[in-house]
């Protein structure tokens, strides 16, 4: 697959957030038709070869979710965490 296929298929499953006109999606609703694959990243893909999963290896399978007719992308959280929040009370915003 090629970069430019790749980034396409990056755009429209991460980002949606701008349509061609500029407008925002927000007024389209894309919610209303959205199909959401939950994704933990650090245990779906290593794209990096250190046994745990990353951000490269979650890039690389965009083709698959999308194959799998999944349009938008949840990631559960991935931050450093007290777990006093099952995860979403984030302690460190810049640790990425």
């Amino acid at each position: 697959m090629s970069a430019w296929r790749a980034a396409l298929i990056s755009e429209k499953l991460c980002l949606q957030l701008i349509r061609l006109e500029g407008r925002p999606a927000v007024l389209d609703r894309w919610y209303k038709d959205a199909v959401v694959y939950s994704v933990e990243v650090e245990t779906f893909r290593d794209g990096n070869g250190d046994g745990y999963g990353d951000f490269k290896g979650l890039c690389e399978q965009l083709p698959y979710i999308a194959g799998l007719g999944f349009n938008s992308i949840w990631l559960l959280p991935f931050h450093p965490t007290p777990f006093r929040d099952n995860g979403y009370d984030i302690t460190d915003y810049f640790s990425v």
